[in-house]
């Protein structure tokens, strides 16, 4: 409730409201959780390790394959990456992985055709695995149309701290190096981590979501 002044007071601890204009909102009492699964066996054990994109593409790859045994056929595996580079890795490795398997159809952006054609593809057939970069979701706003989609996120959409223009803004601001993280760094991750969940979540029937970015055992990210 939101008074607009002029109460009263009657007695030493009570005070009456003048409610003459006011508005309530029902706020919801229950947010539906989403949880994330991090596969640990599935995660590249040694943090920037030479050739670290093709082998987390490969033990992304078996996931995939482990799952697809798992979950009804017509289920559908998105794969979110952040650049080029982790989508062409990840289509060479799952589609090695599904060679002997005509079953499962791999689509990957750079490598299938542009972004209708993918989508044209998949919607016209259940099943199968998309690979698609995040901004290019949020840019084509990317939809699949009916059946259960299970998310695999590689990599968090973070900005890295040796990015120019967060080094340009700490120098700006005079911040120490140990400063920079929680600083200029925190919230704008949660918030680009709480908009792309929610797109996701708004847009895709997801039955099941998956996090294979082995940073979040690292000290600052988790």
């Amino acid at each position: 409730l939101v008074s607009q002044g002029g109460f009263t007071r009657e007695g030493a601890s009570r005070s009456i409201l003048g409610l003459t204009d006011y508005a309530d909102w029902a706020l919801p009492s229950y947010q539906p959780v989403i949880n994330f699964q991090v596969p640990e066996d599935y995660l590249v054990p040694v943090l920037n390790q030479e050739g670290a994109v093709s082998q987390q593409a490969e033990e992304l790859a078996l996931l995939i394959q482990d799952r697809t045994q798992q979950v009804p056929p017509t289920t559908r595996h998105l794969l979110v990456v952040n650049n080029r580079q982790q989508a062409l890795a990840l289509y060479q490795a799952v589609k090695a992985v599904f060679q002997a398997d005509s079953q499962v159809r791999v689509f990957s952006q750079h490598a299938s055709g542009s972004l209708n054609k993918i989508r044209r593809a998949v919607n016209d057939r259940p099943g199968g695995v998309v690979i698609l970069q995040w901004q290019s979701i949020l840019r084509e706003a990317f939809q699949l149309e009916g059946g259960e989609v299970e998310v695999y996120w590689l990599r968090l959409p973070f900005a890295a701290l040796g990015q120019p223009a967060i080094q340009g803004l700490a120098a700006y601001l005079d911040l120490r190096s140990d400063q920079v993280f929680d600083r200029l760094m925190v919230d704008r991750m949660i918030d680009h981590w709480v908009q792309a969940v929610d797109y996701l979540d708004q847009h895709f029937e997801v039955n099941q979501w998956w996090l294979l970015d082995e940073r979040i055992f690292t000290k600052y990210y988790s």
